[in-house]
């Protein structure tokens, strides 16, 4: 799965955009890091995008690269009584895609490859999300820009590995450097849906046009999802850190 962990993101637009910055001189290559934990579950992801024209300022093609490494647990019943099963995996993707610049605003829409890889101990026979898959996967993304009195973030993906997907949806209004606002996000594969309802803020940070961005609220995850990487009905916190150069 790509929990939402990984675009808090997942999935995964970084925390913010770069296409602002054009009159400080160009910029060509975001980099992105985070983590996001969930009851049961916790998941970093790390990734980068890079504009080919040079400019992330301007219109143009871009190349994307994500991993996210995920760990969780879960119980589960062999009939034998409870068992505990502990799960990890890996997921990378790379992409192709093409941005469109705005004034106000910027959208990107991005396709290619993805490759998960679950691994779980003991191995756990009624789980179908369990080793290796490839997938292909669409994104899109959209954000208006700094300084806007009304923020919007938009994305949304999907992979045909496992068939999973993450949405999220934020809104928000700056608060002297800042922006705070409200998140909802759903996300999972064949073997789980959960939904989240929460809060973020945003903090620029003084180097590389760097964004921080913070985020926390609860998760409702389906009755039947107790064996998944999604994590479970529970609190949820994450943080992710861009810069661009």
């Amino acid at each position: 799965m790509l929990t939402a962990v990984a675009a808090s993101t997942l999935g995964i637009s970084t925390p913010g955009s770069s296409f602002e910055h054009s009159s400080s001189g160009p910029t060509s290559t975001v980099v992105f890091t985070g983590g996001d934990f969930a009851k049961d579950a916790f998941a970093a992801h790390a990734g980068a995008i890079k504009a080919v024209n040079g400019d992330l300022g301007k219109d143009g093609v871009m190349l994307r690269a994500l991993g996210v490494y995920v760990e969780y647990e879960y119980d589960t019943d062999f009939g034998a009584g409870p068992i505990g099963i502990d799960g990890d995996a890996g997921i990378f993707d790379l992409m192709i895609g093409y941005q469109f610049i705005r004034p106000s605003h910027r959208l990107g829409v991005y396709a290619g490859v993805e490759f998960q890889g679950h691994e779980l101990s003991p191995d756990d026979p009624f789980n179908d999300i369990d080793g290796n898959e490839w997938g292909l996967k669409i994104v899109g993304d959209y954000e208006t820009a700094t300084g806007s009195p009304l923020y919007v973030g938009l994305i949304a993906s999907y992979s045909t590995a496992f068939d999973t997907y993450w949405t999220r949806a934020r809104v928000g209004t700056p608060v002297g450097r800042f922006v705070l606002g409200v998140e909802g996000l759903a996300h999972g594969n064949n073997g789980y849906d959960a939904q989240r309802l929460g809060g973020f803020v945003n903090i620029p940070v003084g180097m590389h046009y760097g964004i921080l961005s913070l985020s926390g609220g609860y998760q409702w995850a389906d009755e039947d999802s107790s064996a998944s990487s999604g994590g479970s009905s529970g609190a949820y916190g994450g943080a992710g850190i861009s810069f661009s150069f």
